[in-house]
């Protein structure tokens, strides 16, 4: 996969960006250049401005939600990774942070509480058939009981 990244608006319209600058105020004005936007002498970006995204490519896999200075916040958030993992939930600066659904290329899955990337309070583990493996309390991405 390229450095490039691209970002798929919910109008369909493609979004190129310099892969030499990722910073989040270029995002900013590549989306005000591509759509005919006026900028605005070079506003500086405000702190903890929101976009949303439609398939942010990383070279891991692919974001859809809402972006906060650059990194995954939100709380519908969803990547697909390259490798068949899935995660669709909330986010808290770019980590998987409160409840989501991580579904592994097997068919299992965990759904549950996650903080700051680690599964982290109660959630269930189910079996590629549907059945639960571990349901109770996660500590640190281990299960406690």
């Amino acid at each position: 996969m390229s450095d490039e990244m691209e970002f798929y608006l919910s109008r369909k319209q493609w979004i190129d960006t310099n892969p030499d600058d990722t910073t989040f105020a270029a995002l900013v004005r590549a989306v005000r250049d591509t759509l005919g936007l006026q900028a605005q002498a070079e506003a500086p970006v405000v702190a903890d401005e929101r976009v949303y995204v439609e398939k942010k490519r990383y070279d891991s896999g692919i974001y859809t939600g809402y972006l906060v200075n650059g990194k995954a916040d939100d709380l519908n958030g969803v990547i697909e990774y390259n490798d068949g993992h899935k995660y669709a939930g909330a986010y808290k600066n770019g980590s998987w942070h409160g409840q989501g659904t991580l579904t592994f290329p097997s068919g299992s899955r965990y759904v549950g509480e996650w903080k700051y990337g680690d599964r982290n309070g109660y959630g269930t583990l189910y079996n590629p058939d549907g059945t639960i493996e571990k349901q109770g309390q996660w500590k640190d991405g281990n299960f406690i009981g």
